[in-house]
């Protein structure tokens, strides 16, 4: 007989010596630190495992390593941690049954990570790196002949300011410069024409005090000569009197008028120091430097055009006085921390003005080839002294290790303290990393630090003020609980967290509570409480609605009803989980007319139930739906019953969801960004500070990453991206703003699992690649679409191959372009993606499945509010489209999604549409009248085979998905 029992994890009564360490990082680089300080022999043997490392030691050790999970072994690779025992207990057949094929890590939650046993990696595999180049052969030169005897000696002298003045006409002739300089060129005979030499450009400095300035220059300059002359001179024959000081020192009027004058004078020289004019020909001889500098970087020799560069601080002449010179500075690109705290600019360079984009994209690029070659060193003085992006700086110098370098930069220079504290802990400096999280208020990562280190005591506190903040700030007693439980291991404090959130219900994760107390009652064999709170479900439960929360209910009892010490109470658990689900068919089986999966969701995914047992309630299901339909009572809208949560956050204004699991994220206009999981009926929120309000979002297949984009009129856009822990609630890797493009911006899907990530994000410029949790420049996706203005972009898989980059598919104004490696392929359309009106999206929604490796389909509205079905071939070097149909409903759609390859959904104010293609357009196969707040967009979750409508105002509704 085959059973299926759920493993659980709890603490041991004294940790055991360590036969394995599991490493959470994909750094090679840390590994390697990791196996010196073991520093034992043989070394560890190194597995790949999901989002990090396993090393196997050779002996045992009690030792602790900061930054790693100490293991123990049930039984030659099975592995769950050192303090930690299986619930239930493991019979030897059975642990080694488990790792027959792979090996397997146990970890708290439920969690279990595999490995590949029998492939280990070398430290050799750690360590490789790029092919060898080798530049192409050529002969040596030839020398020089030496020269008899020296005739003359001349002295090189660098090219003045006018000199320079030479190369722009040179310039003038290069294609890639003619691009937005020829509107503004500088003809200097023409000025010398009609200019006399003193006219000139009104600089900042001219006002009227400039006069008085010049007569107390004047006369300060007079009586200090005066004053000199009257001054007695001291005889040679007689020695002079020492200098008194102190209080006997008694000054002369004449030394104090002189010293008064002198302070005058100086500051009226200082004052006059401002140049009282700017000529044109200043402004063209440094517009000139400037080009010369735009073609090192194009056309040169890069090194030199960094060391010659001019910081982005220095243009414009609004900082600090105008520059009346034409030389440009030369920068020691060698990396030292000092160098990026370099003085601020006192003066502006106020020619070139046209050049300054071209040059800051110029740097980015040069920035980004050093990031991709692994040169963060020099990334990161590009980022902080020549762009003065110190964010990014701190960024690459995380990339290279240099974590102390980077700490002090978030902190002193970005103002991120999170940012700096996650330096610091990796830089080995845990105290300042710890009080740099208590400033910031973030416990948790406070108490994570600690309990990284060792200090367990101390990470309890920590953990438990994150908790009270956590209620007192979201009221979500369920993620206060699941802290306690997850991340400080202490599943006995998190139970007064858990049932308090059971006993406010009807509320946000009332369920998902009752779920939690039911597993620790069955861990510790409390019948008692268990059966009172089976007891205290049915009645909430029993109501028409509250579907998802009671399946999820009544299978996890079911399951729970296996476990050991139950026994007495095991068919009494199942035969009420049966009852309770029998209800919800029932309220479901009378009041639907198409009952869709709903068996198989309710009943035969969760595993807990004999097949023949969901067979007949299968049957029984189509006997209701049967006699239904006779009864004619499709005119009825759909009752959503207590099924609607409602978001307390305000305006919806971006969403999306994870393909896979369901999972949905939203966006509102207050900057909050929330989490959902129908599958649970679990609602988390974000953290953040005060942001502006969401316009864009972008998650991976899974769920587990995404990436927000805030924007508003009068601040730059901000990018975060963040990242759900497997133990514990979601964290932010990064945030940044975004300096360049100007608008409208928005996000494509994520692609690519975590780690190696990418996203790209329009500026209204280009789309830029960023790659990783943070986020790092990767490129950019074909040529510049400043012209074109893009509404979205879908990235696909590369059908042959490895590529760095995926293809893509770009959306214009009534055009599609397939871009693949900067090559552009284009096709036309009737059409362009768009927001509905009266929507509240800020950005435009595909929603896409992919049919085939070469087919893909496309689902989106346009802005009447119609519905566009796209079925694309997708190939290396073409693409066409194979079908363009469009469904039109009276007030228009106002969301919709594909469900599945041939299977798409309409929601309009009053009503959904079921809508499947056909040879000649599109048929709504069946229609779902409803009364609801208007939809903004609709998200199908395949673990429990609903549709969930989310509203404007922030109700989640949800409606089972038809055959």
């Amino acid at each position: 007989m085959l059973m299926r029992v759920k493993i659980h994890l709890r603490p041991a009564s004294s940790p055991e010596p360590a036969t394995g360490l599991l490493l959470l990082s994909q750094e090679p680089a840390e590994v390697l630190q990791l196996c010196a300080r073991i520093g034992s022999d043989p070394a560890p043997a190194i597995f790949p495992i999901s989002g990090g490392f396993l090393l196997k030691l050779a002996t045992p050790a009690g030792k602790r390593y900061p930054g790693t999970i100490g293991l123990r072994s049930l039984c030659n690779n099975l592995f769950l941690p050192a303090d930690a025992r299986v619930v239930p207990e493991l019979y030897d057949e059975e642990a080694r049954a488990l790792v027959r094929d792979q090996g397997i890590v146990l970890l708290p939650g439920g969690r279990a990570l595999g490995f590949a046993f029998d492939e280990p990696l070398s430290l050799a595999a750690l360590m490789t790196g790029p092919p060898l180049t080798y530049a192409a052969w050529a002969p040596l030169p030839t020398p020089r002949h030496r020269v008899d005897h020296i005739q003359e000696i001349s002295l090189h002298v660098p090219r003045s300011a006018e000199d320079i003045l030479d190369l722009e006409s040179a310039l003038r002739s290069e294609d890639e410069l003619d691009k937005g300089i020829e509107k503004d060129r500088l003809d200097l005979e023409d000025w010398d024409a009609e200019l006399p030499p003193e006219e000139s450009v009104p600089g900042p400095g001219d006002s009227p005090l400039r006069g008085l300035a010049q007569h107390l220059q004047n006369w300060g300059r007079k009586i200090r000569r005066f004053l000199s002359r009257r001054r007695p001179r001291p005889r040679a024959d007689k020695k002079r009197k020492p200098k008194q000081s102190g209080a006997a020192a008694q000054p002369t009027a004449q030394g104090h008028g002189f010293g008064l004058l002198r302070a005058l004078s100086k500051w009226a020289r200082g004052f006059l120091q401002v140049p009282l004019q700017i000529t044109r020909s200043l402004v063209d001889r440094q517009r000139a430097a400037l080009l010369r500098l735009l073609y090192e970087f194009r056309e040169g020799d890069l090194d030199k055009a960094l060391r010659r560069a001019l910081p982005a601080a220095e243009q414009g002449g609004s900082r600090g006085r105008p520059y009346r010179g034409t030389t440009l500075p030369i920068h020691n690109l060698l990396y030292m921390l000092s160098n990026l705290f370099g003085p601020r600019a006192t003066h502006g360079w106020v020619g070139g003005a046209d050049l300054w984009p071209d040059l800051l994209k110029e740097y980015r690029k040069a920035a980004e080839q050093a990031l991709q070659r692994g040169d963060y060193r020099r990334a990161a003085v590009i980022y902080g002294k020549l762009i003065r992006d110190f964010k990014m700086a701190a960024n690459a110098l995380m990339q290279g290790g240099l974590y102390h370098d980077a700490g002090i930069l978030y902190l002193t220079k970005v103002g991120d303290r999170l940012a700096a504290g996650g330096a610091f802990e990796a830089a080995g400096e845990l105290d300042r990393a710890v009080a740099l999280y208590r400033e910031a208020g973030q416990h948790a990562l406070a108490g994570d630090a600690l309990r990284r280190a060792g200090e367990d005591e101390a990470a309890l506190v920590e953990y438990r003020r994150a908790a009270e903040e956590l209620v007192a700030k979201t009221g979500s007693y369920l993620a206060a609980g699941d802290l306690l439980a997850t991340r400080a291991l202490r599943p006995d404090l998190a139970l007064d967290y858990f049932s308090e959130g059971w006993a406010r219900r009807p509320e946000l994760n009332d369920v998902a509570c009752a779920l939690r107390l039911a597993q620790h009652y069955a861990d510790q064999h409390n019948h008692v409480d268990l059966d009172r709170l089976v007891s205290e479900a049915d009645d909430y439960l029993s109501s028409s609605g509250n579907d998802s929360e009671a399946t999820q209910f009544y299978n996890d009892i079911a399951r729970l009803a296996d476990c050991k010490g139950l026994e007495a109470i095991r068919d009494d658990l199942r035969d009420r989980a049966l009852l309770g689900l029998a209800a919800k068919l029932r309220q479901r089986a009378n009041n639907e007319l198409h009952q869709g999966r709903l068996v198989s969701t309710m009943l035969g995914q969760s595993g807990a139930w004999q097949p023949a047992l969901v067979s007949d309630a299968a049957y029984a299901v189509q006997g209701a739906a049967k006699h239904l339909a006779a009864r004619d009572n499709r005119q009825s809208p759909y009752d959503f019953g207590n099924t609607a949560l409602h978001l307390p956050n305000g305006l919806v204004t971006a969403a999306c969801s994870a393909t896979e699991t369901g999972n949905i994220f939203l966006g509102f206009a207050n900057g909050d960004v929330v989490y959902f999981c129908p599958a649970r009926n679990e609602v988390m929120q974000l953290p953040g500070n005060q942001l502006p309000g969401v316009t864009s979002l972008a998650t991976d297949a899974t769920g587990r990453l995404l990436v927000a984009l805030r924007c508003d009129e009068d601040r730059p856009p901000v990018l975060t991206s963040y990242v759900k822990n497997p133990e514990g609630p979601f964290v932010v890797t990064e945030q940044r703003r975004l300096s360049d493009g100007p608008g409208p911006y928005w996000l494509t899907q994520v692609y690519g699992s975590i780690g190696d990530n990418l996203v790209a994000v329009c500026d209204g410029f280009e789309l830029k690649f960023l790659r990783g949790l943070r986020l790092h420049p990767d490129g950019n996706l074909g040529p510049s679409l400043a012209q074109e203005n893009p509404i979205s972009a879908v990235l696909l898989p590369p059908p042959r191959g490895p590529q760095p980059h995926p293809f893509a598919l770009v959306f214009l104004e009534g055009r599609l372009w397939h871009v693949n490696a900067g090559e552009i392929q284009e096709l036309s359309l009737n059409w362009k993606p768009g927001v509905p009106r009266g929507n509240q999206l800020r950005s435009a929604n595909l929603s896409c499945v992919l049919r085939e490796i070469d087919r893909l389909e496309v689902v989106t509205l346009d802005e009447p509010g119609i519905i566009h079905w796209l079925m694309i071939g997708v190939r290396e070097k073409s693409f066409k489209i194979l079908a363009n149909h469009y469904k039109v409903v009276n007030g228009g759609y106002s969301a919709a999604a594909l469900l599945r390859a041939g299977f798409a959904v309409g929601v309009a104010p009053t009503h959904v549409d079921w809508i499947r293609p056909r040879a000649k357009g599109l048929d709504v196969s069946a229609r779902t009248k409803i009364t609801l707040p208007r939809a903004v967009a609709c998200f199908p979750s395949p673990m429990t085979g609903e549709l969930v409508i989310i509203c404007s105002n922030g109700v989640l509704a949800r409606l089972p998905i038809p055959n």
